[in-house]
């Protein structure tokens, strides 16, 4: 890569696009993740998503596969509507949140040294907590203070057993 071509690369998305183009029809069977478009303000993910669209357009017979993370944003799923499969994580989830919540709170247990006392005392917590949902205090299980969000609850986990020496896996 000469000097112009690296400054060509920070200053003009048509050769960014292209070099990252050519390098994955040369890759072959790529898989791109995407996390967090909705953090972007509206006019560049419009950018982002268009220069996406184009790259799974010229390297449909690469083997390109592209997965977007995101919130849901009107303009994201306008713009993806007819050309993407869209799988919802934030609903329908909460025996599987529960499920994870149980495992983690055993395996945060297994490897710590609290007192049956002290296990107990965790284990209310995690099970009835009292949260601020729209300004009314209403007393919901733990799993359902994540409104669906898994990555929410592995935040709260980690931050639960951090004072531990040893985090299961």
């Amino acid at each position: 890569m000469t000097d112009s071509n690296k400054r060509d690369l920070k200053s003009n998305t048509a050769v960014a696009k292209d070099m990252l183009t050519d390098a994955l029809k040369c890759a072959g069977g790529t898989f791109l993740v995407i996390d967090g478009l909705d953090e972007v303000e509206e006019f560049e993910r419009g950018e982002i998503l268009r220069c996406l669209m184009d790259l799974w357009r010229d390297c449909s017979g690469a083997g390109l596969k592209i997965c977007i993370s995101s919130r849901v944003e009107n303009d994201i799923a306008g713009m993806l509507d007819s050309k993407a499969t869209k799988i919802r994580v934030d609903s329908m989830n909460a025996a599987g949140i529960q499920t994870y919540v149980d495992n983690r709170y055993a395996k945060w247990m297994d490897c710590t040294d609290f007192l049956s006392e002290g296990q107990r005392e965790i284990k209310a917590l995690l099970s009835p907590v009292s949260t601020m949902a729209k300004g009314e205090c209403s007393l919901v299980r733990f799993a359902d203070t994540a409104n669906g969000v898994l990555v929410y609850l592995q935040a709260c986990f980690y931050t639960l057993a951090s004072s531990s020496t040893t985090w299961p896996t």
